[in-house]
């Protein structure tokens, strides 16, 4: 994910190796400061240009070894000239030398007249000057390309907090819900940059029925699904692990019962045990907001939960002033009847009443290993003892029920648009509308859901509230930060080219050095040049 507020300098590690996930398997790295890696880039392509040059000294002699030249002075011309194209090449430092030194030895050739004895291989030497240049630039580029592999580091185990959520009195409710507002607000407001990025993960087809002029109650229904992998959780070693899921909103008109007390009750699937009420003018001069239900008959706390789930969103418009009028199923508008017209900067339209909740339903499986699971209770059953303890208590607190629950609700009135409109007493509602406020919630759920982990490091502790990412002894349990976290403050390289180049670098150095020896004491230089006659 590239869409995100940034974790703090002790959030991560750095020097470490891990496994940086990697479409749908995972690569050894390590995270070094930008500074470092930058540093290190440079130094590593240092190295790869003198491991070229080093490579295509020993090419050299190969070619020498294997190329006609005699030692004495009884040599012909063609002898002579091949001799001169050996030396030539043997000073070439570098493939690029040589190419160019058998370019000039060519032309020279050829203006004397040479024959195929000479010219033949000398073409020789400059196909084999030019695929070592290219070889050489080719290696340059791919291993240069394929050393940085991203922005990733391994999460710090002693900042990893994830708060005893098992509890179920109003006063730890209410602590939860402090501890997760900013995570759902820096979702919500990702969303508006993730609009092009995270928006394409998302499959969404909405669909306004057509309506009659003068129809105040149009119909909105809209199909959504998206998988969320172990990689975009930012989990090491499960990138197999799969969140997939699918829903559907639709205006349900059928919910509303009646008016009471200057407010409208909804029934939502027609539960008369559960009541809504939605007040027709004792919110005008607030912003529109929604509020997400929970269908009260599904138990949350079960391994029977079923994999599809009934959910709500009601939303609280009525009366509300606007400056421009809307069709909207949310914000239909009528005109205020009685606004003076002398104040010109008054709203002419206010929300009427009777605007549609959305009745959901949302079907979540989680996948591991190829099998299939029906809802998080079941998962973690059958991951118990594969994902540290604690993984499984997170997920379990935040996907128990639909995500987009949480999502709206704890993100109050910043949950919708047309709340950000709202200026004086009144909101643009023609700047808004339902299919619109239900995307951007997807959205910010999907966000909110890739980032479970992540926010774990975002958290600061809270007075009163365990930490279940330690164990009894107060250190962080094993495997609890097995996650990465996205941060421009690192980048990650790959291990093996880590180590690959200095090993080459100091191999072949071990070989000259032997090379130099060797020829020291009279086994190398000329007698690796061939003595055979024609």
């Amino acid at each position: 994910m590239d869409i995100f507020t940034d974790v703090s300098d002790s959030a991560f590690r750095t020097w470490d190796i891990f496994h940086f996930p990697q479409n749908g398997d995972s690569v050894k790295a390590v995270a070094f400061s930008r500074d470092t890696s930058q540093k290190l880039i440079v130094a590593y392509s240092i190295a790869l240009t003198f491991i070229i040059m080093m490579i295509w000294d020993f090419i050299v002699l190969m070619i020498l070894a294997c190329y006609d030249v005699q030692e004495n002075s009884s040599m012909n011309v063609a002898e002579r000239r091949r001799g001169m194209a050996a030396v030539g090449l043997l000073n070439s430092r570098e493939p690029f030398q040589g190419l160019m030194f058998t370019v000039e030895y060519i032309s020279a050739v050829i203006s004397a007249k040479a024959g195929r004895t000479v010219i033949g291989p000398a073409v020789g030497l400059f196909f084999i000057a030019l695929c070592c240049v290219v070889a050489g630039n080719a290696v340059n580029i791919l291993v240069a390309g394929n050393l940085e592999v991203g922005n990733l580091a391994p999460a710090r185990p002693s900042s990893v907090y994830i708060p005893d959520i098992r509890s179920t009195n109003n006063e730890d409710r209410a602590r939860f819900q402090a501890i997760l507002g900013p995570a759902t607000l820096r979702a919500i407001g990702s969303s508006e940059a993730a609009e092009v990025t995270v928006r394409k993960r998302l499959n969404i087809v909405s669909k306004l029925s057509v309506t009659e002029p003068g129809d105040v109650n149009p119909h909105f229904a809209l199909n959504y699904n998206y998988s969320i992998t172990g990689r975009d959780m930012g989990l090491q070693q499960f990138p197999e692990f799969r969140q997939d899921v699918i829903g559907s909103c639709e205006t349900a008109y059928d919910w509303f019962q009646r008016y009471e007390s200057g407010a409208e009750i909804y029934h939502p699937w027609g539960n008369q045990q559960a009541g809504y009420k939605v007040l027709r003018d004792g919110e005008a001069n607030s912003p529109p907001r929604a509020q997400a239900i929970n269908d009260p008959s599904i138990p949350t706390n079960s391994k029977t939960i079923p994999s599809q789930r009934r959910f709500g969103i009601i939303i609280y418009s009525v009366g509300r002033s606007s400056y421009r009028s809307s069709t909207d199923a949310w914000y239909y508008t009528e005109a205020i009847t009685n606004v003076s017209t002398s104040d010109k900067d008054a709203p002419r339209n206010k929300v009427r009443t009777n605007r549609p909740p959305l009745s959901c339903w949302q079907n979540d499986t989680w996948i591991y290993n190829g099998q299939t699971y029906k809802n998080i209770n079941e998962a973690s059953d059958a991951l118990e003892g594969v994902f540290p303890r604690a993984w499984l208590l997170l997920l379990q607190f935040h996907f128990i029920m639909p995500k987009i629950i949480s999502i709206t609700n704890s993100a109050g009135a910043s949950a919708l648009t047309s709340s950000m409109t709202f200026v004086g007493t009144g909101f643009d509602a023609a700047a808004s509308t339902v299919e619109d406020e239900l995307k951007r919630l997807l959205v910010a759920t999907f966000i909110s859901s890739s980032h479970v982990f992540r926010n774990s490091l975002m958290t600061p502790p809270q007075i009163g509230t365990a930490n279940l990412a330690q164990g009894s002894d107060g250190q962080p349990q094993a495997g609890v930060a097995n996650f990465v976290v996205s941060t421009p403050q690192v980048t990650a390289l790959r291990f093996s080219i880590l180590i690959a180049v200095p090993a080459t670098f100091f191999a072949l150095m071990l070989l000259g050095v032997i090379k130099k020896i060797l020829k020291l004491y009279g086994r190398g230089g000329a007698g690796l040049i061939s003595t055979r006659r024609k």
